[in-house]
């Protein structure tokens, strides 16, 4: 797998076991490649991650509702924190931003 990848999800591992939420509650964390369908279906919260999908609540799998049907306390809590520091609202502690400077040019009308 490349490199990137392997970083993104041990990033998303990290945002996972770094949730305020997560220190308080027993979150545990498996990074799986893929696992049965079968764990899905029990599942009371599953999302997707990835740079188009960010981290995005999975409602269904094969027409079964996953938990209630709606987003998760834990992805809630997880998406939130991932959009406060990919939009600069919160702390970058895993370093994900790179700052891109960018210089003032005056346009004239």
């Amino acid at each position: 797998m490349p490199q990137m990848f392997k970083r993104s999800r041990r990033g998303l591992a990290r945002l996972i076991r770094s949730a305020d939420t997560a220190s308080s509650s027993a979150i545990t964390v498996a990074d799986f490649l893929s696992i049965p369908r079968e764990l899905l279906y029990i599942a009371d919260e599953v999302f997707f991650t990835g740079t188009a999908a960010e981290i995005t609540p999975i409602r269904s799998v094969d027409r079964i509702s996953v938990g209630n049907g709606k987003i998760g306390p834990i992805t809630e809590i997880l998406q939130q924190e991932f959009f406060a520091i990919v939009n600069g609202t919160g702390k970058d502690r895993f370093q994900w931003l790179t700052p891109v400077p960018v210089s003032k040019q005056v346009i004239s009308g």
